[in-house]
Order: structure tokens, then sequence, then C-alpha cells
């Protein structure tokens, strides 16, 4: 018969100087409780018990920051606001301190919500830099909770912070547990680094501050066809320098920390070669060094990588992983020599599946051109390969690592040919019509925006083709193409997460793919120029 068991938890603190430095919230099994107590009891009461120890100790009083420079997270959302799930479940964040004006005070204020089952115990683990700063017990059902961790001298000694975050804990829904429980901790928006800095005065430093992203005001109000196309070029420009450039309406509440002006995009596109912009490079790395790809789990563990075809280096799709993998021992008392099971998928198809005993292994697996997406997820799963059948059997404890030295190098395909089909079709120097675009909405903006930086340099005056930015609506159909514009041949360029597009406007293949985009990129060629 299960008995209920009640978690005892313990607060510890370790630091110095009134700072704390690591928080560790446990859960001590094997008390009994009063049998007479209600499921839902039980619950209530874990629930009061981590509501009191909020899971973490709030900073000192002079320690809690305000008014000061905020930092926000870097990268794309996904990685800004991190979903974790499962157990274990894994996550990280990374935050840019400024590198003109150090820093001399800091802490992190991490917010999240918890989604956890009734019969799973769950323990959030955040480090910082690499080093285990604190433990949070997770109560079940659902709660949002804020961490305050002060950071350190070494922290602020360096031009970024990683913050990584683990769910580890078992399920009890039967005798054994086991780690096939579930749960979800979602980062939420106002995770960010508190600081003592005053506003920040280098453009740079700005940048970096608002996690990368800069803002560029997109009028409202009504301006002039001119005035809107110089703005969108300059984001071009800016856009293909490497910023990571949002365009956003005036009254947005979603706008970037650095909304910035025309003159601070060029300012600090020049500045970028030298500061921040960083260019992705063959080959790939699976794991970052800084955080380590070791993990101790029991059943399986998955590595996951993700990465989308439009962030690959050079066009290529990825012809080969290598990958290193040093395993741990499985016990004493084991039925076979190669215990472990490994097994490698990308989108859901095998490349690698094998049988390998404790100790490094380093393999490598082909991976056909054919399976490259524009949105790809490569596992490496690992397990045991025996199990003993019906009976409990979580232990022991597996320990296994996905060295940094796993990568995945380029094979020789290109994904599609539409970039050397654009340079044939727009020539050296094609002229950029600005008509239309000041009635743009700031997000039919934002896509055009990403799609003319897919083309070659734009100028007011050509010599071959013309680029315009239309709404889909307003193109003529098919069979009005030629008369709509005589002496041209018409073409659309579309992109979006889907992937590209390049065709005729007359052909009906591409009548329906526009029917399902609001913006386009509408190329005129002279019926005497080029055709692909």
């Amino acid at each position: 018969m299960l008995k209920w068991v009640l978690p005892v938890v313990g607060l510890g603190v370790l630091g110095a100087a009134g700072w704390a430095t690591y928080v560790t919230v446990q859960v001590a099994r094997g008390q009994e409780v009063n049998p007479g107590l209600s499921p839902a009891q039980i619950s209530a009461v874990r629930a009061s018990v981590a509501r009191v120890l909020p899971g973490a100790t709030p900073a000192p009083a002079a320690a809690i920051l305000s008014g000061g420079t905020t930092i926000l997270p870097a990268g794309s959302l996904s990685e800004r606001a991190p979903a974790l799930t499962g157990l274990p479940g894994y996550g990280r964040m990374t935050f840019l301190l400024p590198r003109e004006t150090r820093l001399t005070e800091a802490e992190a204020i991490l917010r999240f919500d918890s989604e956890i089952p009734l019969n799973v115990n769950a323990t959030l683990r955040v480090s910082v830099n690499g080093a285990r700063r604190a433990d949070v017990l997770l109560a079940d059902g659902r709660e949002t909770r804020e961490l305050r961790i002060p950071l350190q001298e070494q922290d602020l000694a360096l031009n970024s912070v990683q913050i990584t975050f683990a769910i580890t804990g078992v399920s009890t829904s039967s005798v054994c547990s086991v780690n096939t429980g579930n749960a979800l901790v979602n980062i939420l928006p106002g995770t960010m680094i508190a600081t003592n800095a005053p506003p920040l005065d280098s453009i740079s430093d700005r940048y970096r501050a608002a996690g990368q992203r800069f803002g560029l005001s997109w009028p409202t109000v009504a301006i002039d066809d001119a005035q809107a196309g110089t703005a969108l070029l300059a984001a071009v420009e800016g856009l293909k320098s490497g910023l990571n450039l949002n365009l956003v309406a005036e009254d947005s509440i979603d706008a970037p920390q650095f909304l910035g002006t025309l003159e601070d995009l060029n300012t600090l596109g020049a500045l970028l070669p030298s500061d921040t912009a960083v260019a992705a490079k063959w080959p790939l790395q699976l794991i970052d060094p800084a955080v380590g790809g070791g993990r101790s789990f029991t059943g399986t563990q998955v590595w996951r990588y993700g990465y989308a075809a439009a962030d690959l280096p050079d066009g290529r799709a990825p012809g080969r992983i290598d990958y290193s993998l040093n395993l741990g021992t499985l016990g004493a008392d084991l039925p076979r020599e190669d215990g472990w099971m490994v097994s490698v998928m990308l989108n859901g198809h095998l490349l690698d599946s094998f049988a390998a005993s404790a100790g490094k292994v380093v393999r490598s697996a082909d991976i056909p051109a054919a399976l490259t997406g524009l949105s790809n997820q490569l596992e490496i799963t690992l397990g045991r390969a025996y199990g003993d059948e019906g009976i409990c059997n979580d232990g022991p404890l597996l320990v296994a690592e996905l060295e940094s030295t796993s990568v995945l190098q380029p094979g020789t395909a290109v994904i599609d040919d539409i970039p050397a089909q654009l340079q044939r079709l727009l020539g050296a120097h094609p002229r950029f019509d600005a008509g239309g675009t000041a009635a743009l909405l700031s997000f039919e903006a934002q896509a055009a925006m990403m799609m003319l930086a897919d083309l070659p340099p734009l100028a007011s005056v050509g010599d071959k083709a013309e680029v315009l930015v239309a709404r889909t609506l307003d193109l003529p159909l098919p069979e009005n193409v030629s008369a709509a514009y005589l002496g041209y041949e018409a073409w659309v360029y579309l992109r979006d997460d889907r992937g590209r597009v390049l065709g005729r406007l007359d052909d009906p293949a591409t009548q329906r793919q526009l029917a399902d985009r609001a913006v386009a990129i509408l190329i005129l060629v002279p019926r005497s120029g080029t055709v692909l």
C-alpha cells in the first residue's frame, strides 16, 4: 500500500558579506503523514510550504537594485523566454554586459511559472556561468515565482552572463519512481539583470543591454514615400551588417528597449564588424563548451540541437555529424558489456544507431541533403540496452557526456539556388522604387525589410531591374499581368519562416503562394533582360 509522503524543506545559504550566493531547497522523503489526510490536503500542505520558502533567499535590501540600467536577455524569442519540459529538462539564457561602462553591482531577476503534476516531485536548478547557484523546489500545480541571484565579482568581470536551467525530479505515480513524469517551467518576460549603472551613453552598450535588439520607429502618421523608402533601405543595410533590427510602430508596447534613430542605426552598423556581429561558421558546434554536455539521469537522455536553414553558413546543408560521447559505467552486475544504446535522428529520420560499452565513443554519420528542411531538429538519444521486466528498476543513476567536440560538418549540396537566381535576374545594381512604402504598416515594413535584405544592393538609380514593395492584394490577376506591366517580365519574391519563393507573377503556382502572404517584393525586368 502506498503511503503519502510529506516533503520536509530545508533552506541553506552559503555566502560572504551578506551576499546570497547559493541557495538549496531540498526534499527529504521517508516521513509518514497522518493517514487521515486526503491527497488534496497533502497537496495544500506542500504548496503552502513552497510559498513560505519562495525558492531562493531574497537578496539583502541593499542588493535589490532599482532605478539603474536593466539588461535583457539576448537571442531569438525561444532563447529570450525558454520553455523547459520533461524530467530532465534544460534551458539557457545569455545576457550581454556593457563593455564601456563596467558594472560594480548587479543581480539576476528570474521570473518563471511552473506546472507540476501531483505525482511529480521536481526541482529547478539554476547555474550562473557554469556555477550552481540555486535549487528551487517546485510545488505541484501551477505557480508563478521570482528568484533573485546577486552576481558575484567574477561574473561582472566577464562580458556576458550565461544562466542555465535544469528541471530534475521523479514521478511517484507507482511503486517505481521513474523519470517518465513530466514538468513544465516557462521563463517569463521581465526576466532581466538589474544593475546600479546610470543610463548608458555608448550606443554599443545600449544595444548589448537591450539583448542585441534595435528598434527603429516606423511612423504611424503619414509621411511621403521618399522618406519611408530611405528609412526602409537604411534598415535593410543595418540588417545586412548583422543588426537584430525591428521596425516598430511609434505607439508599440512591444518595442525593443533600445529604440533608436536613423543616425543611431548608421553609427551602430559601422561598429558591428569589430563589436557584436558574429557570423556562423562551419563546423557548427552542438554543445556550448561554457555549459558542457554532461548529464546524470535514469532511463534515457536526449541531447537536442535545433537549427534553421536560413542560418546555415553559405547556404550549404550539413553533410555529416561528428560526435563524441563519454559514457559512464552501467553498474557491476551487467547482463552484457555493451549495455548502452545510442541513436541519432534528424527530423524523425534515423542517422545512426548502435550498442556501446562504457568509455569514450567517437562516431560519424552521413546526413543526406534531402533531410534538411527549413526548421531542423537533431536528437542524440542515449539509454540502457536492457531492463528487468516486471520489477522496479530505476537505478543506478547513469552519467554521460556529449562532448563539445561534437559538430555538424558542411556538405556539398546547396539548400536552394534562389539567391543565385535573384542575382542573375536583378544584376549588380537593381533600382528601388519607393512607391507605396509610406502606406505600409510596421509589421508589413518588417516583412519587406527581411526580403529586401536578400537582394543585391539597391539604389534609386539602377541599370537593369526595378524592385518594389507591394501588398499582395494590389497585384494584378495572372491574366492582367502583361497589360499592367507593358514591356516587363513581372516576378515576385517571398520569404518567411516557411521558406523562399521566386516565381513569375502570371504563374498559377506563384499565385497560390501569394494567397497566404500580405506583402511581396515585385521585380520588373525589361523583356530584353536576362531570363532564368
